[in-house]
């Protein structure tokens, strides 16, 4: 289901170990076993999106509703918060996604956050019951877009 990105580009976004390994490092998403340069297969592109692929449907419909309990990326503190990342308000929820490197804009494939929903590193993000296909298309889409908002 994994496989290390192939690029013929000159820029290979995926084969930068050590920023990447910082980057997953915030959200956890690489045992020690997995190659830092691993990125998820991405749904196909023409895959139906649950909802239109903007952020404020992406963060109202999705992260929102299944992300932001205690335990995982809402509670009192940043201590609390899942690598680092709050779901509260979205805003800072989407400073938070791209600053942290979760998200990397134009790169779906090998965003951590779809490493995650896709159930790479230590599993499915959520944990309990994974998101829907429409709603894992519907981010892959706004990131690959570039991850306006």
């Amino acid at each position: 289901m994994f496989r290390p990105r192939q690029t013929s580009s000159a820029i290979k976004p995926c084969l930068f170990p050590t920023l990447t390994l910082l980057l997953c490092s915030q959200l956890a998403c690489f045992d020690s076993k997995e190659e830092e340069s691993s990125c998820a297969e991405l749904m196909a592109q023409d895959c139906q999106p649950s909802y239109e692929p903007v952020f404020e449907r992406v963060f109202t419909q999705t992260l929102e509703q299944r992300c932001q309990g205690p335990g995982c990326h809402g509670g009192p503190d940043l201590a609390s918060y899942k690598g680092g990342i709050r779901v509260a308000e979205i805003e800072e929820t989407y400073s938070m996604l791209l600053e942290s490197g979760a998200v990397i804009p134009g790169d779906a494939a090998c965003s951590p956050l779809v490493f995650r929903l896709e159930g790479g590193g230590r599993g499915f993000m959520p944990p309990v019951t994974p998101l829907s296909a429409g709603e894992r298309c519907a981010i892959q889409m706004w990131i690959a877009e570039g991850a306006p908002r």
